[in-house]
């Protein structure tokens, strides 16, 4: 019978079974047999102490891994990125991904972390300018259909090699044309801001007189309102410091007029 208490057996035992390090859960099951082996409280409590230190240098030890066990890591964030972006937008492909990953890792995790770059760059766009990030993503699709297509195309031979390359023109064509569409919404994009431009510029020249005299008093009045602060401060200061020296000559006086013992 061991003269350990029951909840720091408990515990250790958990420790055992969680221990993510295989020497850690060496060490701690053979310290439980040592200690299923202690027979008086004496040598029970010291060892105690020395193995609850032991275990607390070890719980500090494995935190970092029971804490990120089950968090991501940024491969695997990346991942999930990517495969979401291409299901939503290009199946052929995301079918394509799922045959590359057991057959070329390499090239798999690199379209990925491309995919995965290219999923934030759109999402970032459609925050900022949805009109700019539905044509950027059509671009892109179209792009990528004559990629996958081209790829294919480079492995084909007999009747498949005549409509992959009518496929080809035919991808081809639509990725111009995405690509007319994305620039003149690009354009119009820059002359709308360059419209605003003007006609901020336009203002600020019509109403230069105006806004200088405006900044101007605004200026003053704030030069002011500091030298009214800096003068009250000051004039605080000197009352306190003339309310002290008064203190100071009272009680002087008041000691003066004491009678000697």
């Amino acid at each position: 019978m061991t003269w350990i208490s029951g909840p720091f057996l408990q515990t250790f035992r958990r420790l055992i079974k969680r221990a993510p390090y295989l020497p850690i859960r060496s060490i701690f099951r053979l310290t439980w047999n040592r200690l299923e082996g202690l027979a008086t409280p004496k040598r029970a409590i010291r060892v105690e102490s020395l193995i609850a230190l032991a275990l607390v240098l070890a719980i500090v030890l494995t935190l970092p891994t029971f804490a990120s066990a089950d968090e991501p890591t940024v491969e695997a964030q990346a991942e999930n990125s990517a495969l979401t972006f291409v299901r939503e937008n290009h199946q052929e492909l995301a079918a394509l991904l799922a045959q590359l990953k057991p057959m070329k890792p390499e090239e798999y995790r690199k379209a990925v972390r491309e995919l995965a770059q290219v999923s934030k760059s759109l999402a970032t766009l459609k925050t900022n300018n949805p009109r700019r990030h539905t044509a950027a993503l059509e671009t892109w699709k179209a792009r990528s259909r004559v990629q996958l297509i081209a790829a294919r195309l480079s492995n084909a031979n007999g009747s498949a090699i005549a409509e992959l390359e009518s496929r080809l023109r035919e991808a081809v064509a639509a990725q111009i044309d995405a690509e007319i569409r994305q620039a003149k919404v690009d354009k119009e994009v820059v002359e709308e801001r360059a419209r605003r431009l003007a006609e901020n510029l336009a203002k600020l020249e019509a109403k230069r007189e105006t806004a200088v005299e405006t900044r101007v008093q605004s200026m003053l009045k704030q030069s002011q309102r500091a030298r009214r602060s800096a003068a009250k401060s000051a004039e605080s200061v000197k009352n306190n410091d003339n309310a002290k020296n008064r203190t100071d000559a009272d009680e002087s006086a008041n000691r003066v007029k004491e009678p000697r013992p």
